[in-house]
């Protein structure tokens, strides 16, 4: 007899605002519309790391104060991963969620059977964000586990994903862009009623593929100069020399730090 499929396979993805938004951005960036899933790619790694870290960190600390098997007398441990397709507000992100060998490691933030994990790509963004604090990944993390959760498993997660942050801050960009892209973005929480404001700027490389260059998050309001001439100094710092075409530097302030920019570099 045939069984029908299962709910979580026959999923179909609506756009959410934020991938709508991100669409658009790429859409300006390409100058044409992106192929299906680029949107998805470009920025489904963070979703990634931010999920399968969390599992490693949870079956680590798991398996450190699990007792062992009443009979045999063998400690539990690890037994490789499974893969799993997660259907969040950007598309599908595949995962690897650990398991051990006596089966018992059920994720407090991920259920086993768990396929759905809509609302947290906005939180990803925002922790992603140059300008976010240690605290505030430490708060979503503790957030995500629930309260009760080892205070030590919420700081050497928050610690992993803050350096893992810093680390994509500081990546190299080209020296040559043909087009860049500033656009503002407002990223929702799955754990807070407010969004929060974020500047993805992007990048279209010589060859066409476009590039994520970085997330901002102001801390101040109205945005200043100084905010818009920040980011100008950070992506030059890492590499950025110039670009045919910016776009998207509409605000005074922005124009006004770009051309500045513009100008001491020449």
């Amino acid at each position: 007899m045939q069984t029908s499929p299962s709910p979580a396979r026959s999923i179909r993805h609506v756009p959410s605002y934020l991938c709508s938004a991100l669409t658009r951005l790429t859409k300006l960036t390409l100058g044409q519309e992106p192929e299906p899933g680029l949107v998805s790619s470009i920025f489904s790694s963070f979703m990634q790391f931010a999920v399968e870290r969390m599992l490693h960190h949870e079956i680590e600390r798991f398996l450190s104060v699990s007792e062992p098997d009443p009979v045999t007398g063998q400690q539990n441990s690890r037994n490789g991963f499974t893969s799993k397709v997660l259907h969040t507000d950007l598309g599908r992100v595949t995962i690897r969620q650990p398991r051990d060998r006596m089966a018992k490691f059920t994720s407090v933030f991920l259920p086993r059977y768990a396929r759905q994990y809509p609302g947290r790509d906005g939180d990803t963004l925002r922790l992603m964000a140059k300008g976010t604090l240690y605290k505030d990944i430490e708060r979503y993390i503790r957030l995500e586990f629930g309260p009760g959760t080892d205070k030590r498993l919420i700081q050497t997660v928050a610690m992993d994903f803050f350096a893992y942050a810093a680390n994509w801050q500081a990546q190299n960009l080209d020296a040559h862009y043909d087009r860049i892209v500033v656009g503002p973005i407002q990223a929702s929480s799955y754990h807070a009623k407010t969004p929060k404001l974020l500047h993805v700027v992007m990048g279209k490389r010589s060859d066409g593929e476009v590039q994520l260059l970085g997330i901002y998050r102001p801390n101040e309001s109205p945005l200043t100069e100084a905010y818009w001439a920040h980011m100008l100094e950070d992506m030059m710092a890492r590499g950025l020399v110039q670009a045919d075409e910016y776009v998207g530097f509409d605000e005074v302030n922005a124009k006004a730090a770009l051309q500045d920019a513009l100008i001491r570099r020449s």
